[in-house]
C-alpha cells in the first residue's frame, strides 16, 4: 500500500512521534535537534530522573534485582543528590508495576516479551530495520510490549510523571497508536493491539492508563493512514525558513534542551525580569 508523503516528509524522514510533534511545536527546536544536531545545552533535571527510572524498570523488567538494576541504571545516567532523592520516591511505584505487570501476563498468556525493541517501517508502511537510512520512514522504541496467546501485541509506555487522562490527550493517544502501526508491519498475523501508558506518579489507580484495543484491519484501514497523514502536516511547519522559535515561560520550553542558545527564548526571559 503506497501513501501520500510530502516532499518535507521524505526530505525529513525518519521520523518518530515525539520527531513530528516537535516539528509541529517548535521548528526552531527542530532545527537544533535534528538539522544542527547540536549538542544539549543543558537536560532538565526531571528528564535525567526519568531516564534513569526507565532503565531500572527495563532492567528489572529484564530479571535484574531491584538493588543491581539501580546500581547499573546509576552508573549509566548519574544524578544530583537531589534527583537521587527523587529517584527513590519512584521505587514503590516501579515495584507497584512489575507485580501488576506479572498479573497481566499471567491472566492474559503472554506468550513473548518485548524490551526496548526498535521497529521501523518504510513510505509503504511495510517492515524494515529501525537503522535502515536507505527505507526507514518511521521508527519507534517500544519501551514494554508482548505478543499474547491470541496473537494481540500490547504496549505499555512509561512516563515518570503525574497520572494525566489519556483519554483526554492526543500527544499519548498518537504515540501509543505509533505503536499499533509499527506492530501490525513487524508481527506476523497479527489479530490486534492495545497501548497503555504506566505513569510513576499520582494516584494508583489511575497510574495504568490504557486505550481501546483495535482490530488489524482498523489499524490497516484507518490508524496507518492517519500516521502517515499526520507526518506530512507536521512536515509543513518546516516549510518556512528561518525557524521559528515562539518561546513560552514553561511548556514546550521546560523541557527544551536548547534553551541557552534560543535567542527567542532568552529575549523572552529579559523581557520577564523587566
Amino acid at each position: 500500500m503506497s501513501f501520500e508523503i510530502s516532499e518535507l516528509a521524505q526530505t525529513f524522514a525518519p521520523w518518530s512521534i515525539s520527531k513530528s510533534e516537535l516539528a509541529e511545536t517548535c521548528p526552531k527546536q527542530f532545527e537544533y535537534k535534528y538539522i544542527m544536531k547540536a549538542p544539549e545545552d543543558v537536560v532538565p533535571s526531571a528528564n535525567r530522573v526519568g531516564t534513569a527510572a526507565h532503565r531500572v524498570l527495563e532492567l528489572r523488567l529484564g530479571g535484574m534485582s531491584a538493588k543491581d538494576a539501580k546500581k547499573q541504571a546509576l552508573e549509566e545516567h548519574p544524578l544530583t543528590d537531589t534527583e537521587g532523592d527523587d529517584l527513590r520516591a519512584l521505587e514503590d511505584a516501579i515495584d507497584a508495576f512489575l507485580k501488576k505487570f506479572e498479573k497481566f501476563c499471567a491472566a492474559n498468556g503472554v506468550v513473548k516479551l518485548l524490551l526496548e525493541q526498535k521497529w521501523g517501517v518504510d513510505a509503504n508502511g511495510e517492515a524494515c530495520d529501525f537503522f535502515d537510512k536507505e527505507k526507514v520512514f518511521f521508527r519507534g522504541v517500544i519501551d514494554l510490549g508482548v505478543i499474547t496467546a491470541s496473537n494481540d501485541l500490547i504496549v505499555i509506555d512509561h512516563k515518570s510523571g503525574v497520572a494525566k487522562d489519556i483519554d483526554k490527550n492526543q500527544k499519548f493517544k498518537r504515540q501509543l497508536n505509533s505503536y499499533a502501526v509499527m506492530g501490525l508491519a513487524h508481527v506476523k498475523d497479527l489479530a490486534g493491539a492495545r497501548g497503555a501508558i504506566n505513569f510513576l506518579q499520582g494516584p494508583e489507580d489511575k497510574r495504568i492508563q490504557w486505550l481501546d484495543y483495535v482490530s488489524a484491519d482498523r489499524i490497516s484501514t484507518v490508524i496507518r493512514p492517519w500516521l502517515f497523514a499526520y507526518i506530512s502536516f507536521c512536515a509543513e511547519s518546516l516549510k518556512k525558513v528561518p525557524y521559528v522559535a515562539k518561546p513560552k515561560a514553561k511548556w514546550p520550553c521546560s523541557y527544551c534542551s536548547f534553551r541557552p542558545s534560543c535567542s527567542a527564548y532568552q529575549e523572552m526571559l529579559r523581557g520577564a525580569e523587566i
